[in-house]
């Protein structure tokens, strides 16, 4: 599935991805100001739900920013990848002035403030010279998201790089809200060896704690899940993004992509392949390379019989495309079952299937890894 549109809610991107029903209860909140979607929670079958009426809100807090501005109501929680991926570098920030916690002066830029503690760290010999070049751009997100947010500054550490960037700038914001008497809440994991990368954030909490001086940064929250999919930010403002993770299967794919089903002579599909929004499609007898994503020797050619391209426009907003009319429900599942048909069986066999392969075009592959490279911060051993 594909969105184009301003940043969503994570609420409207889960209802999107699980139905309608979902998606008609998230509209009453617009429609209808006594309903506020509380709670998201992935599971196997997709998602559950929680709405309640603002006066029987149990829980006191949601996470839900344009609710909680709309009702009053406070708020919980943590930003999301897509939010970290969105900055570009910290001179985006126009407003970078914070009062302290207790009203008394006002620091005019917040920002600068960072920086200094961020060089701080980065000299600092406890450290022994472990933290070298950060990612910027993250930086900029958690910055911005401070200075929003100062009494309840969480933020997800693992858009890029926990231990070389994410851990390092959390910290140099977090100093800098100290600064200004603030306290901030902790990290949020969310990919890679959580045990080990929440005992080595640990180590260097600890650690600042006694070279700086500072009671109990060392016993700072880490916080963690383990959820095995990404539904993430691609695109903003025509700049493709990339979100990096230590778990290879949740790096995202940047950029608007076109995605298509390639079939063979016996009629069984042999693969599908994205592509870039601009790139030709595929033809039917001209030989195309499909490239693993993140593996260089997968790879190979594919002379498709039929090629079907998967993605149609339902929804057009103010896009001005075409928009397809949405099936019955019984046709979305003959549709369904003729798709299953035409795959080989040993794709669909119960005891040890065989994956179905999911490639992308020699041009997306090279700029996947353009974009990884470029975004993912270097470091430097002593």
């Amino acid at each position: 599935m594909r969105l184009d549109t301003d940043l969503l809610l994570e609420n409207l991107k889960c209802c999107l991805s699980s139905g309608f029903d979902e998606l008609r209860d998230l509209m009453a909140l617009f429609q209808h100001q006594s309903i506020v979607i509380l709670e998201a929670l992935m599971l196997q079958g997709g998602f559950l739900k929680y709405s309640y009426p603002v006066r029987h809100c149990f829980y006191g807090f949601l996470y839900n920013v344009a609710a909680g501005r709309l009702f009053g109501i406070p708020l919980r929680g943590t930003h999301s990848h897509a939010f970290v991926s969105s900055f570009m570098s910290p001179d985006e920030i126009l407003e970078r002035s914070l009062h302290r916690s207790d009203g008394s002066s006002t620091c005019e830029d917040f920002v600068s403030l960072v920086q200094s503690w961020l060089s701080k760290i980065q000299w600092a010999k406890a450290l022994g010279n472990t933290v070298g070049e950060t990612n910027q751009s993250e930086l900029a997100a958690f910055t911005s998201y401070a200075l929003a947010f100062p009494n309840n500054f969480l933020a997800l550490v693992d858009t890029y790089d926990v231990m070389r960037s994410g851990v390092p700038n959390f910290c140099a914001v977090a100093l800098a809200l100290n600064d200004l008497g603030y306290k901030s809440v902790g990290i949020r994991l969310d990919s890679g060896d959580l045990a080990y990368l929440s005992g080595e954030a640990r180590k260097i909490f600890q650690i600042i704690e006694k070279e700086f001086g500072l009671p109990g940064f060392g016993k700072t929250s880490i916080t963690a899940t383990a959820l095995g999919c990404v539904f993430k930010l691609v695109e903003i403002n025509n700049q493709p993004r990339i979100k990096l993770s230590e778990d290879v299967s949740k790096v995202s794919i940047p950029c608007k992509k076109r995605c298509y089903r390639l079939y063979g002579r016996e009629g069984y599909s042999l693969v599908d392949i994205m592509t870039g929004e601009n790139e030709p499609c595929p033809k039917v007898g001209e030989r195309i390379l499909c490239r693993h994503p993140f593996n260089e020797s997968k790879r190979a050619y594919v002379v498709p019989q039929r090629v079907e391209e998967l993605l149609k426009c339902y929804w057009p907003g103010k896009s001005g495309k075409v928009r397809e009319e949405l099936p019955a429900l019984k046709d979305i599942r003959d549709h369904c079952i003729k798709q299953l048909e035409q795959m080989r069986p040993d794709h669909i066999r119960r005891l040890n299937p065989t994956p179905y392969k999911v490639s992308v075009s020699a041009k997306l592959y090279d700029f996947i890894h353009f974009l990884w490279l470029n975004e993912a911060p270097v470091g430097e051993l002593q």
